[in-house]
């Protein structure tokens, strides 16, 4: 397949209500009065939020073997017949708390799942203390190209797609909660969301790769925001597609794996 057609969502989960933000997915999908997708982006916890206590993440963690989010996302895969990346969930195995991401093929089945590598434990992030980190990069065949997965923090760290590069992966995904604190000055937030665009369009150029990121939006939390701004990008990090700090959009774009298999030929980063 030479193009791609991607879409990514962004919006502010409601609080531990897998069935309304499930509702939500399929509400902004539809709005786009569109129904041919390759692939389908959804946000970090998009299915319960991040405004919980450890006990309640806990609580409201789901089980594989009977996932609400897996079974409603199935549906919109097969709807769409698309591929649709389920952001990430925070699922239980045991007493074992992962933050997990999965990619659902244009049937509705799981072929593959990641488990966020990189905890967020800093600047009061607490992640870690909930979560069990992942222990290997993944990336997924389709009959589009060849996916590399990653979530949120994973952002900071650029050899872990390098690593995702040297699979093999043409187009990356980003599933974000990336958020910032109420209370700073214009100043301060303006160049927080200049830092996240920034390193979204470094690993684009990093890994000569399409860049997709996924991100909460708005009031995520009562002390801070989503800041948005998912962004769809080239491999030679020009900006196809942008969203601001507006929750509840969709952005979409068409990626050119062609054009980008002639820039490896010249540029071949996954061989470096």
């Amino acid at each position: 397949m030479k193009r791609v057609s991607v879409v990514s969502l962004q919006f502010a989960p409601i609080k531990a209500n897998a069935i309304e933000n499930c509702k939500k997915v399929k509400n902004l999908l539809e709005n786009l009065k569109d129904d041919a997708y390759d692939l389908i982006v959804l946000p970090e916890f998009f299915n319960a939020g991040i405004n919980m206590t450890n006990e309640e993440f806990f609580e409201y963690a789901e089980v594989e073997s009977n996932s609400v989010v897996l079974s409603k996302m199935a549906e919109v895969a097969r709807k769409y017949n698309s591929y649709v990346l389920c952001g990430s969930v925070l699922f239980r195995e045991g007493k074992k708390l992962l933050n997990r991401s999965y990619l659902l093929n244009r049937h509705g089945s799981v072929e593959v799942k990641y488990d966020k590598i990189h905890l967020f434990n800093y600047f009061g992030g607490t992640e870690g203390g909930y979560t069990y980190p992942g222990e290997q990069v993944c990336v997924a065949k389709t009959d589009f190209g060849v996916l590399g997965l990653a979530t949120c923090f994973d952002l900071r760290f650029p050899e872990h797609f390098l690593k995702l590069v040297k699979r093999g992966a043409q187009i990356i995904t980003l599933p974000a909660a990336w958020s910032i604190v109420n209370k700073v000055t214009p100043e301060y937030k303006s160049q927080f969301i200049k830092n996240w665009r920034t390193l979204c369009s470094a690993r684009a150029l990093d890994c000569n790769a399409f860049f997709v990121s996924s991100n909460n939006a708005g009031d995520i939390h009562p002390l801070f925001k989503g800041i948005g701004n998912s962004m769809i990008i080239d491999f030679d990090g020009k900006i196809l597609a942008q969203a601001g700090e507006t929750p509840d959009i969709a952005i979409k774009a068409v990626l050119d794996i062609e054009a980008l298999k002639k820039s490896r030929k010249v540029f071949p980063v996954e061989k470096l």
